[in-house]
């Protein structure tokens, strides 16, 4: 058996490479009896939608959110299990950010100090500004353009 200190380093490239797909929800979905099921994009498109502006009332939100959900039925597949399969859907812009935010500390955001949210922010930033960088594109000049 290897250990750790064992072990070749690899290259940079291959740490930052993605080899799975985790999805960035850290809602946990309990246990089902449903194998397979399918949410029609009809039910997607009838689920309010919450930005997370100031204007809205996420208690308003709640209620036609459990409305919509109270009308729609998979076989073998529990109520809670459905509600929370589509809460993300109903998550746009502000509120689907934080909802991201707070997955990518494990569901912990809110008992975090002042200092770690401000140190989880910064990684973040740092983070996307790395992949951009990695992903941006330089227009090619063409011969003969002015």
């Amino acid at each position: 058996m290897a250990r750790i200190s064992d072990a070749q380093p690899g290259k940079l490239k291959e740490y930052f490479t993605l080899t799975q797909y985790n999805h960035s929800s850290y809602i946990q979905l309990p246990d089902t009896q449903a194998l397979q099921y399918e949410i029609k994009s009809s039910t997607i498109q009838m689920l309010p939608s919450f930005y997370r502006n100031l204007s809205e009332d996420p208690y308003k939100h709640i209620d036609e959110f459990l409305e919509i959900c109270s009308t729609v039925r998979i076989q073998n597949f529990n109520d809670d299990a459905l509600r929370l399969t589509l809460f993300p859907f109903s998550l746009k812009d502000k509120a689907k950010h934080w909802q991201m935010v707070d997955a990518s500390c494990g569901g912990a955001f809110m008992s975090k100090s002042e200092d770690e949210a401000y140190a989880l922010f910064e990684t973040l930033s740092e983070n996307s500004i790395n992949n951009a960088s990695l992903y941006s594109y330089e227009p090619s000049k063409r011969v003969g353009a002015l």
